[in-house]
């Protein structure tokens, strides 16, 4: 070849490499910015838990394992600064090793020689930037003409020619920055599923440790929850600080997590469904953190409210709190019942299926909360201002749902704050020459009155029957509406005063506490009043607003002490409540309080006393109850009924307690029941009764409510239906110092009826009176000789071979039941 040809072929091979550089430049350069941008997932994945700023735990299969392409990996690969705007475009190649034989086609191949992939993590990247300062790259020979042919000629060059480098001893290929892409993902599928397992075994015992935590935490919560329903406000502020420990500690657990960690291990099929698991259940437990952490912020300013305005601001508070409470709830009872029994540590399977079958108990908790919420703030005139009738009564003298109407008032409550409370001075007679009705009374009434009156419209023991009646009355008396009746016991005013009184009443002379509230009241509204003023009850309207007062002034200690009183007053009926709103009334009988005659399939039995011209005799009563329900050898039951009253009163002694008392008694038992027996009742004579005049018409409530009546020839007793139940009445005279028993038998409507393997149920419903202080209840179930008890509720009810024994004191409702087979 002539020196000219020469010269033109090494000027040509200049011109080569020199389009060949431009061109890699260029494919670098795009390359590095499509990389740069490039996430390693075309679709971000969504974890169910939150956790930010949670440092990498250091494996020795992989250095790194975040995004190569952010900033921080950045940092790394420059071990001085991050790269700014893409990797340093490489300098032409300075050696091309050539290749022996033919290489056979492939797809990307980056592992030519026996460097590991630790290696290339390690060693690939930090040798980028070195290429063009290198001196032994400036010394080296360029490749004999013709070189760059051979080689596309035996390789099949998939990217772009040349295909390596040789930077000291590794061969790095001109397409690194594609096959680093490749090496991510092969790492993400093959190589760091190696490292999840290193993580498994600490991420399964955080997942135990936070399933235990969530698990005493929600038990926590839903004995708060109880708590604070049954307004033990002390045992309901141990429960959510020891919820409050719980949550912390799960939430701790899962903040301890590598953020990467959860996800990595998603990639071990066997691993994938308890990994699942285990992150649904700690997204569940960080939401019941969150739900119990923010109940606990408002129940605290509801325990250290000073005074019930402060506490109707906390009501308004923690309406919006039970809301994002039950929202919250809700989110996380959907994760946890996701979660499969069999995904779970079999150490934990127990406890974990505790908390799914409470977590409907715990669901409807929080709805009670919010209901009772709710009510408090409609009672409290939270969206307008409510009236109510506020009826005083005197359950030392019994009428069917508490005691004989004395006093009554209008109480206005706005946002609070009481706006106005009127009590009439002269009581419930007030009303009388106002009422533009004239009906006839229920018929044992006609011994003090044929006339139906408002002082004596509490005839049912039904309340919400009772309570619309006294509305009905104070109505027709030319009356405006109110939203409701709350009626309060003596029993109730003197639990009150026990927590708020003494209160000084220097007009009348005295200081009034708990312990003198009932004989003082009776002096002054009996016999010291003034006859001209004719105003007997003026003294109830000068003590209830001192009263009502410090109650709405109460501090933190009486404001626990009251709750805890509302609850056992609505539970014993020394308290009763009637709203006209619907959904309000439908709250308090949903909690039992409504105060209604109650259903059952089964036996039942409600003695009620009223007590007419009987003086205040009622609270030195003594009665026992005793119930036996007898079976008979083809399946029916007879009941017996023995009422025995004790009169501890001193003949004499006192205008109120040492006098007769006068009872009409009546039995509510099952509907369909047929009197047998009935003995020991006594009938005042008949010229005591007041006679019906010409000017009364029937009631039509009384017609409605009481029918198909009638009067037993044998017995005197009066029969009839009402609320679904038979009633059986009859009168009792007691004097002073004496001991009366009277009896009614009666067959039941029903017989035991054997279910599948010949099992025979019993059960006894046994109500209360409003107003009374307990009678003693002495139940026996009398089996016959082919029965015995198999299961019992309670279940340590004492029982032998002839029957079971139930005894209780009734200051509230009481049940027993009881499951038989034959011998």
């Amino acid at each position: 070849m002539t020196e000219e040809n020469k010269q033109e072929k090494t000027k040509k091979s200049a011109s080569v490499r020199k389009v060949r550089a431009k061109k890699l430049a260029s494919t670098a350069k795009k390359t590095s910015v499509k990389a740069k941008n490039l996430p390693l997932n075309s679709e971000p994945i969504e974890s169910e838990v939150t956790i930010s700023s949670i440092p990498t735990k250091k494996s020795g299969h992989v250095v790194n394992l975040k995004n190569p392409y952010s900033e921080k990996f950045e940092k790394i690969i420059s071990g001085k600064a991050a790269l700014k705007t893409q990797v340093p475009i490489p300098p032409p190649p300075p050696n091309i090793r050539p290749a022996t034989k033919k290489t056979k086609k492939m797809g990307v191949n980056f592992m030519t020689n026996k460097t590991s992939i630790l290696k290339i993590g390690q060693n690939l990247l930090p040798s980028i930037p070195s290429v063009a300062a290198s001196p032994q790259l400036e010394t080296k020979k360029l490749p004999e003409p013709g070189t760059f042919e051979k080689i596309e000629e035996e390789i099949e060059d998939i990217f772009a020619p040349p295909s390596e480098y040789r930077v000291l001893s590794l061969n790095i290929p001109k397409d690194w920055h594609k096959r680093l892409v490749a090496f991510v993902i092969f790492s993400l599928v093959f190589v760091l599923p190696l490292q999840a397992l290193t993580y498994y075994q600490s991420l399964q015992k955080t997942q135990d440790r936070v399933l235990y935590a969530t698990n005493e935490a929600i038990e926590n919560l839903k004995l708060g929850e109880q708590a604070i329903a049954n307004f033990d406000l002390t045992g309901a502020t141990n429960q959510f600080n020891e919820a409050k420990s719980n949550f912390t500690l799960a939430q701790n657990e899962i903040n301890a997590l590598n953020s990467l960690t959860t996800e990595l291990i998603k990639f071990l099929p066997e691993k994938g469904e308890s990994m699942n698991a285990g992150l649904n259940l700690l997204a569940a437990g960080q939401l019941v953190a969150e739900t119990g952490q923010i109940m606990i912020a408002d129940a605290s300013k509801l325990l250290t409210s000073k005074s019930l305005q402060e506490y109707y601001q906390s009501l308004v508070s923690f309406e919006k709190t039970l809301r994002q409470a039950l929202k919250n709830f809700r989110e996380a009872k959907t994760k946890i019942e996701s979660v499969k029994l069999s995904d779970l540590p079999e150490q934990h399977r127990q406890d974990f299926e505790k908390v799914v079958n409470n977590l409907p108990t715990i669901e409807q908790g929080i709805i009670n909360l919010y209901q009772l919420n709710d009510a408090g703030l409609k009672l409290l005139g939270h969206e307008q201002w409510s009236r109510y009738m506020l009826v005083f009564l005197n359950n030392n003298e019994l009428r069917a749902t508490g005691g004989f109407m004395g006093s009554f008032g209008l109480l206005d409550i706005d946002r609070g704050e009481i706006k106005k409370l009127d009590i009439p001075g002269g009581g419930t007679y007030d009303i009388q020459g106002q009422l533009t009705k004239k009906v006839i009374s229920p018929e044992p009434l006609h011994l003090i009155n044929s006339r139906w009156e408002f002082q004596d419209s509490n005839w049912w023991p039904d309340f919400p029957t009772a309570a619309k009646k006294m509305q009905w009355f104070y109505q027709n008396a030319s009356n405006p509406s109110v939203d409701g009746v709350i009626t309060i016991t003596s029993t109730m005013m003197e639990r009150l005063l026990a927590i708020f009184g003494p209160i000084e009443m220097p007009e009348y002379g005295r200081t009034i506490s708990s312990e003198n509230f009932v004989t003082e009241t009776q002096k002054i509204v009996e016999i010291e009043y003034d006859r001209e003023e004719n105003r007997p009850k003026q003294f109830i309207a000068d003590l209830a607003p001192k009263l009502l007062e410090r109650i709405f002034k109460a501090n933190n200690d009486q404001v626990k002490q009251l709750f805890n009183l509302i609850i056992s007053g609505l539970n014993e009926k020394q308290l009763m409540v009637y709203f006209n709103d619907p959904e309000l009334e439908d709250v308090i009988t949903q909690f039992g309080w409504s105060g209604a005659l109650k259903s059952t399939e089964g036996d039942y039995l409600s003695v009620v006393h009223t007590n007419l011209a009987g003086g205040k005799t009622d609270g030195v009563i003594k009665e026992t109850i005793e119930h036996a329900a007898e079976i008979q050898p083809d399946g029916s039951i007879i009941d017996t009924v023995k009422l025995i009253r004790r009169h501890t009163g001193k003949p004499g002694e006192s205008v109120f307690t040492g006098v007769q008392n006068n009872s009409y008694v009546r039995f509510y038992v099952p509907l369909g029941s047929t009197l047998l027996e009935a003995s020991g009742f006594k009938k005042p004579p008949e010229k005591f009764f007041d006679e019906v005049t010409s000017e009364l018409i029937p009631d039509a409530d009384l017609l409605s409510i009481e029918t198909d009546r009638f009067q037993d020839e044998k017995t005197g007793t009066d029969v009839y239906k009402s609320f679904g139940k038979t009633v059986f009445g009859n009168w009792l005279q007691l004097k002073a110092g004496e001991v009366q028993e009277v009896t009614i038998k009666y067959r039941l409507p029903f017989s035991l009826k054997a279910e599948p393997e010949s099992k025979y149920y019993y059960s006894l419903l046994a109500q209360k009176q409003a107003g009374s202080l307990g009678s003693e209840l002495k139940s026996y179930l009398k089996t016959n000789n082919n029965l015995i008890p198999l299961a019992k509720f309670p279940n340590d009810l004492p029982s032998d071979e002839t029957g079971v024994s139930f005894n209780s004191i009734l200051t509230t409702d009481k049940f027993y039941g009881v499951v038989l087979v034959n011998k």
